[in-house]
């Protein structure tokens, strides 16, 4: 594995641990009326959950986007379809690493922090 992919890697991990740890203590439990620890607990739980599920669902919709045709812009720096759709193929072609990109540290992000939840999830059964 490169350093890139490692950091790739290692950078989502971190903030995924970072949100966590943050959204378990710095929530407002009093604001929402939950006092007892398993009310916390759930509060917890479920900022985890659906955060993950937010940024997964944000890095699909990010990496969908990367995929879309070219515009109109493109085609008129090009001169033409065809010529906009090769310059956009040789642009990926020399990029090593297309999938390092935000959309999927963010669908990687999302992922982690589920994973997140289910094993806090199971801890505390």
């Amino acid at each position: 594995m490169s350093r890139r992919v490692a950091r790739f890697w290692l950078s989502a991990l971190g903030a995924a641990a970072v949100f966590a740890i943050a959204a378990r203590f710095l929530l407002p439990y009093g604001a929402l009326q939950r006092v007892t620890a398993s009310e916390r607990l759930q509060v917890w739980l479920l900022t985890l959950w659906c955060a993950g599920a937010m940024a997964i669902c944000f890095g699909l919709a990010a990496l969908l986007g990367h995929a879309s045709p070219v515009g109109v812009k493109e085609v008129a720096d090009a001169g033409s379809v065809t010529a906009a759709i090769e310059a956009r193929r040789r642009a990926r072609r020399g990029a090593p690493y297309q999938w390092l990109n935000f959309g999927s540290w963010l669908a990687l992000f999302g992922a982690l922090l589920i994973g997140i939840y289910f094993v806090a999830w199971g801890v505390t059964r």
